[in-house]
């Protein structure tokens, strides 16, 4: 009975490592990250808001996060709008690469 299992369980390896190799070459080889369009969905993304919310509090950070959903605006243009942070402040702050850091994000280069 043993010497089956072995055998099955080789085989599905087999047939998996063909799969892989198989979709390897003919749906990943090539493709390329679209840089502008991640951005834009980064922008997009009422996530992005707990970034902002070690710097101007929850009652502020919920209120634009509310605002951001009903309107379809982005965290960005509603912070801009009602004169919470400055364009820099935000630069700083909704910086993908340093919302990937542990910590709050912008601390570092500003004054919470």
């Amino acid at each position: 009975m043993e010497p089956i299992i072995v055998f099955n369980l080789l085989q599905s390896i087999s047939i998996m490592n063909n799969a892989c190799k198989s979709f390897t070459e003919n749906c990943l080889k090539g493709i390329e990250a679209n840089k502008e369009r991640l951005k834009e969905y980064v922008e997009k993304s009422v996530g992005i808001i707990t970034a902002i919310n070690p710097h101007i509090g929850y009652e502020m950070t919920s209120r634009i996060a509310r605002e951001a959903i009903l309107t379809g605006k982005t965290v960005r243009e509603l912070c801009l709008q009602f004169d919470i942070l400055t364009d820099s402040e935000l630069n700083l702050i909704l910086n993908p690469y340093e919302m990937t850091y542990p910590g709050i994000a912008g601390k570092t280069q500003m004054q919470c």
